[in-house]
Order: C-alpha cells, then structure tokens, then sequence
C-alpha cells in the first residue's frame, strides 16, 4: 500500500457537508481535534456549508416530519459484502428493476434536506462529480446507487464513513459502529438514524420496497434482522487475497481525497485485516440467525461470469419478484459492461502468506484455496 497525501487538496467539497452543524462538532471532539493542517480548510469549509443547510432542514421538518413518521418500510433487501467483495457490480444491475427504491449519491450528499434541497443537490453533484470512480472505473454520478452509510455518516458520528474521514480511528469505528462494542447509546442512535432514513427513502420513492448496500452491513446483520424481521441478504464474497489487494487501491485512491487526517501504511494494512477478520467472523456467525428463504451467497467469480442466471437464482430463493420481468433490463445493463475489465493485482508472495495467515478461517468457510486467482 503507497497511501500518497501530496496528492491531497485542501480545499473543496466534501460529503461531510451536508452534515449539521451539531454533528460536525462531535466528529470533531470525538477526534479530540485531531485534524492535519494540511487537511483544516478541508474540514473548516464544511461548516458554512452546514450552516446554508439550517433553514431547509428546518423547512423539511415543518412540512413531512409526519409523513415520515408514519410511513411503513417494505422488507428490505441488503447486499452484503466486505468492501470490495463485488457489491457495487450487483447493486448497479438490481437497481434496475423498477421495483427498487435505493440510497442515490446525491441523497448521501444531504440526507436531512432530500425534499426540500435535493434537486440542488443534484444539479451540484452531477456538475462535480467525475464521471468513473478512482478505484475501478465504475460508472459515478449524481443518481448512481450510493451506500446509505455515508448520509448515516451526515446524520450522525455512529457510521463507517467517519472512519475514512478520520481513519486514525478505523478500527475503534468498527469497534463502535458495527460490532457496537461501546456504549449502548451510539447503537441506539445507529439504529434510529436507519430508521429514520429508510422512512424518508421509502416515503420519496412512493413506498417502494428499499434495495441497499452498504459494506459493513455485513457485520450487522443481527441487528438489521431486529429492525426488520423479514428482510432478505444477498451476500458476495471474493478471494480473500483481490478483497486485501482491492481494498489496498481503494485507500489509495479514496483516503487522500476525503480524510482530514494522515496515516501510515502499516496502519492502514492492520486496519484492513482487523476488519475484515471481525466482519467475516460476526457474519459467520449472524448467518446462522437466517432461513434459505432470506439469504442468497455467492461468488463474485460465479456472478461476473454468469450475472443473469445468478440473479434468475437469486429472486427464486429469495423470491423478490417475477425474474421473467426484469431479465431484458438486465440484459440491457450488462451491455454496458461487456468491455469492462476487474482491475489486474500485482502478486506479492510474502503479502499473499500474510493475508492467507490472517484470515486463513475464511479461505476454509469460503471454500477458497491460497493458489486460487
């Protein structure tokens, strides 16, 4: 990992924008203030921002807090997967059925202004955002499915996005935030933020059945079975080994971009295989809490090269709706993709040992073996 921060810039847009006022200041102290200075103006820039926000969530709370809080959510479906397991791939070609409602980019942006701003947003980000994304030349934009832990990142500190912005503290956010290994007030508050947000997503899309995908989900889900009883998991996993070197080049490319602080490279390798290594071992775990009929796994290998007939699978077992339905919109999709090429990983012997050493547990489970590509 070569994590470069001279390709940092100190000012611009940030996601964290869209935030409050009230939750920029706890990110702060809950960082005891530790922001680089090469990162302040980044980090001071999201406060005016903040501040332009007050009267539309003051609006949007006037005119649909009720609406919200009476609107029921639909079973929801989870992708599940540790980052760079395949998610975004399966997110982009379910969220073509027009039967799923999904966190958009745009919607990350400023989770509490979604009616009364969102159409600005929109237009913001459609103008700033680059047309692929840095670490795998995915489509991006304003309306592309985007995980809901970043608008959970603007709604409160309990989220992972705050663990890019602050990587210093990765693993304590994953301590906190996904194992929900600290005080029981910031697992309260997770799951009252998810509500809330799933309420308005619901509430936007006309009620439509909500399809997400956040990463470190992956690692939640016994408490995602206690909101919703009835939810359905679709979860992809990849060679141990392209999960470590893919998530090598995401920090590379993501951290200088979006964190107000440096880190070493060695700290955030531990950080990599301590997360995966507890993700993997509380989903083993959670997975066991579930029927056939709501969990589908798979791998990205068998999913790449053959999407359609995983997918005819996977709305059987889970049965979410009529496959025949959607098969040409999928079809369509995937023309997009025929051209596209999964990112080539140097091979490092003695990293490829180190990784198998780590998480030897999942290569066993997983059915994977250390020469496998």
């Amino acid at each position: 990992m070569q994590i470069d921060f001279r390709k940092s810039t100190r000012f611009g847009s940030h996601i964290l924008s869209g935030s409050r006022l009230g939750n920029i200041w706890k990110l702060a102290t809950d960082n005891n203030f530790k922001i680089s200075a090469h990162f302040l103006p980044k980090f001071l820039l999201t406060i005016p921002f903040a501040i332009l926000n007050i009267p539309f969530i003051y609006l949007e709370k006037l005119l649909y807090n009720r609406k919200i809080r009476k609107t029921e959510i639909k079973s929801p479906v989870f992708i599940l997967g540790y980052p760079r397991s395949g998610t975004t791939f399966l997110m982009y070609l379910m969220s073509k059925d027009p039967r799923f409602a999904f966190c958009r980019f745009y919607e990350c942006m400023g989770p509490h202004v979604l009616f009364t701003f969102g159409i600005v947003l929109k237009f913001i980000a459609s103008k700033v955002l680059p047309k692929t994304r840095p670490m795998d030349n995915l489509e991006l934009g304003a309306d592309v499915p985007k995980e809901e832990e970043f608008a959970l990142g603007n709604m409160g500190i309990e989220s992972m996005a705050n663990a890019i912005y602050f990587p210093q503290q990765f693993s304590n956010y994953f301590d906190r935030f996904v194992l929900f290994k600290g005080d029981p007030s910031e697992r309260k508050n997770f799951s009252k933020n998810l509500m809330w947000l799933f309420k308005k997503l619901t509430l936007k899309n006309n009620n439509k059945q909500l399809l997400l995908k956040s990463p470190f989900n992956t690692g939640r889900v016994k408490l995602l079975l206690e909101l919703f009883p009835d939810a359905k998991f679709i979860h992809i996993h990849r060679h141990p080994y392209s999960v470590f070197s893919s998530n090598e080049k995401l920090y590379e490319s993501v951290i200088p971009q979006v964190a107000f602080q440096e880190i070493g490279n060695a700290e955030m390798e531990n950080h990599i295989f301590y997360t995966y290594k507890e993700t993997m071992k509380q989903y083993f775990e959670d997975r066991k809490l579930l029927s056939k009929e709501n969990i589908f796994e798979m791998r990205y290998d068998d999913f790449i090269s053959q999407p359609q007939e995983i997918l005819k699978q996977v709305y059987a077992q889970l049965n979410i709706g009529d496959y025949n339905k959607v098969e040409l919109l999928f079809a369509e999709e995937l023309k997009n993709y025929k051209n596209y090429q999964t990112n080539l990983h140097q091979e490092d012997e003695l990293k490829k040992e180190n990784v198998f050493k780590e998480w030897r547990f999942a290569y066993e489970i997983l059915g994977y073996r250390i020469s496998d590509k």
